[in-house]
């Protein structure tokens, strides 16, 4: 098999494909950074807005068919931002 120190010269994702390992993706877009408003997909790739519109999708939904088309073992993990968790802990069911 492949050693694992391969990991830092491909890279985590494509050890991964290669070796056909889910890898869970959390905070695939951004996390932290776009919280903190340090980062705005659509600002900071104009390229993809272009693209995204260009097929009438959302800069986010083409950015996730990407990393999926390019690793396809990336398991996404949808995000919750912080409002809605202290919503539905102020109202709870």
């Amino acid at each position: 098999g492949k050693a694992v120190g391969k990991t830092s010269e491909k890279g985590t994702l494509d050890y991964c494909t290669d070796n056909n390992i889910p890898f869970i993706a959390h905070s695939c877009l951004g996390g932290l950074k776009t919280r903190r408003e340090e980062r705005d997909l659509e600002k900071d790739f104009p390229k993809l807005t272009k693209a995204a519109k260009e097929r009438n999708v959302s800069p986010y939904a083409l950015a996730l068919a990407v990393m999926k088309r390019k690793w396809p073992i990336i398991v996404f993990i949808r995000g919750r931002s912080r409002r809605i968790v202290e919503e539905e802990m102020n109202n709870p069911i």
